[in-house]
Formats: C-alpha cells, sequence, structure tokens
C-alpha cells in the first residue's frame, strides 16, 4: 500500500513538471530619469517603441521602461541613492557629485547632450546692440550655475566693453 501511495505521488509529481509549461518572470523595469526634450528622448520611447518596433525589440518583453521627470539633474543622485532610478541623465557636474560626495559606482553608458561642437548646433545666445556687451572672450566669467529649480538666465563667459 506504501509503495502504491509513494508511486502515485511520483507519478503526479512527473505529470506536473511535465505538463508545467516554461516559468515566466516579469520584465525587469528600468527607470530613466530625464530633464528636457528634446535632449533626452526617454519621455518618447513608449511612442517610439510603437512606431519602430524593431528598434525596441524586447521592450514589454524581457524589460519595461518608466521615464520619470526630474526638475534637474542633481536630484537624480538621491534618486539613485536611495535605489528609486537605474538610469539617470546626468550633466558633468551632477556625474562629479555622484561619485565623489554620493560614493555611487557610476557607469558612463552615452553623452546625449553636447554644445560647442564642430558641425552641430550650439545654444545661440543674443545681446542687445546698444547693451554693454560688445565682445565674447575667456578673460573674465560670469557665474553659470544650473539648480534644480527652472532657470531665470543662463550665462556665458563675456566681458562688458568699458566706453
Amino acid at each position: 500500500m506504501k509503495k502504491t501511495r509513494w508511486g502515485m505521488a511520483a507519478l503526479v509529481l512527473a505529470a506536473s513538471v511535465m505538463f508545467a509549461g516554461p516559468s515566466q518572470a516579469d520584465p525587469y523595469n528600468i527607470r530613466v530619469g530625464w530633464v528636457v526634450t528634446p535632449g533626452h528622448l526617454a519621455p518618447l520611447i513608449v511612442a517610439l517603441a510603437k512606431k519602430h518596433p524593431e528598434v525596441f525589440k524586447h521592450l514589454g518583453k524581457s524589460y519595461t521602461m518608466d521615464a520619470v521627470h526630474f526638475q534637474g539633474t542633481t536630484p537624480e543622485i538621491q534618486a539613485q541613492a536611495i535605489n528609486e532610478l537605474e538610469v539617470a541623465s546626468f550633466s558633468s557636474a551632477a556625474l562629479a557629485l555622484a561619485i565623489t560626495n554620493a560614493h555611487l559606482d557610476e557607469r558612463l553608458v552615452a553623452d546625449v547632450v553636447g554644445d560647442g561642437m564642430n558641425g552641430y548646433f550650439s545654444g545661440t545666445y543674443v545681446v542687445r546692440a546698444d547693451g554693454p556687451i560688445k565682445k565674447i572672450s575667456r578673460g573674465t566669467a560670469l557665474p553659470s550655475t544650473r539648480s534644480a529649480r527652472p532657470p531665470t538666465r543662463r550665462c556665458v563667459r563675456c566681458s562688458t566693453a568699458t566706453a
């Protein structure tokens, strides 16, 4: 009688293993931080994947993606430090802070936004013709800062001409 029970249990176990389908894990969710478009295309990836599925072959299958908006690049350091963000769009200054101050183990994946590269568009700065700024030089510098608050202005290195 005991042999029959063990035999039946083994048969049921073998049948459940044979007829069970392959196990399916949930897709890995990748949270990608972004600050501004079109420089950061993270918020557009889902739309791009619908239009060009051949580019994002595994999106929705082995991984999913959430685009997380930030008001600046430095708040992304905090999000990565508490494991709320997998991919960050750091500025060069924020990358340095993440490594030196937050002691995060960062890997550089891509250079997204470049400025001042030959053959490509760079930022344009416009001044009044009758204003105090007459030329741009590398001598004196106005402070150039970025913060998590929306910027009111962005300054470049310039000198004011004295009359």
